[in-house]
């Protein structure tokens, strides 16, 4: 009838409700879950990478020395070098 009010059927509210927090609930684990387990990385592939990259540093650092770049890149070269080498040296510890 066009008047009329539409009424929910016994239940169904609860059954909403408890699906609705089902989803809530499991999206909230996942979601801890994916930002907690850290991804296993190869060591040998990581130490491989950090050299090169160790590598790549000292040439820009060369770069940066002979074609007279202003002390803040300098710097930031040197920072990153540093970061580069204290990760390789936590890798061999």
């Amino acid at each position: 009838m066009p008047g009329r009010a539409r009424t929910v059927p016994a239940g169904m509210l609860e059954a909403t409700a408890i699906l609705v927090l089902t989803l809530v609930v499991f999206s909230a684990i996942v979601f801890v879950l994916t930002r907690v387990m850290k991804p296993r990385v190869d060591p040998a592939k990581e130490k491989a990478r950090l050299e090169r990259q160790i590598a790549w540093l000292e040439e820009r650092q060369a770069d940066a020395v002979q074609q007279r770049w202003d002390d803040e890149m300098k710097r930031r070269i040197e920072e990153q070098l540093a970061d580069a080498r204290t990760e390789l040296a936590k890798l061999a510890a």
